[in-house]
């Protein structure tokens, strides 16, 4: 992206004019930054931030010569243990969507094969297990982390039991 000496903000190489002089959109491909700078215009940057558990308390920018960086300040949304809250109901909600989708399925297969009934449930009940398991292990693991970006960045899907097989 690129910024304009007017301060817009280009996200695709177009045609561009700048005082008086038309530029064609090539510009952004064949000339180097110092070049492009020399006319006013910066490569451009966003700090980014996850809006969902972060919110940005101040804006600057981070200005060279040939680049333009839009920076903020964050701070956590939530405190630790509303986060941990929020993300021990998605956790559930996962948990058990993903039962009552084995439990659907395989109710199923026992109306089409009903000598399947035994075996089916069994397998139902050692995937509740392995559910409540995985539930347990993630919640120790969330307890464990103190630092608010890493239990945001923990990926508790990894931790998930593989689905029996109908």
């Amino acid at each position: 992206m690129w910024r304009l000496p007017d301060g817009k903000v280009l996200s695709n190489p177009r045609q561009v004019k700048i005082g008086d002089t038309n530029y064609p959109a090539r510009i952004f491909s064949l000339w180097s930054a110092e070049e492009l700078a020399n006319i006013g215009i910066k490569q451009y940057s966003e700090q980014k931030f996850d809006m969902r558990y972060f919110r940005a308390v101040s804006y600057g920018v981070d200005e060279t010569a040939t680049t333009y960086r839009k920076t903020c300040v964050v701070e956590p949304k939530f405190t630790r243990a509303t986060l941990l809250q929020s993300l021990t109901v998605i956790v559930k909600a996962t948990l058990i969507s993903l039962y009552m989708r084995k439990k659907s399925e395989l109710e199923a297969w026992v109306d089409l094969d009903p000598s399947e009934a035994l075996s089916t449930q069994a397998k139902l009940d050692y995937y509740r297990t392995e559910l409540r398991g995985a539930y347990q292990e993630i919640k120790a693991a969330y307890l464990a982390l103190t630092d608010y970006q890493d239990i945001i960045d923990y990926q508790w899907q990894l931790l998930l039991p593989v689905e029996p097989d109908v």
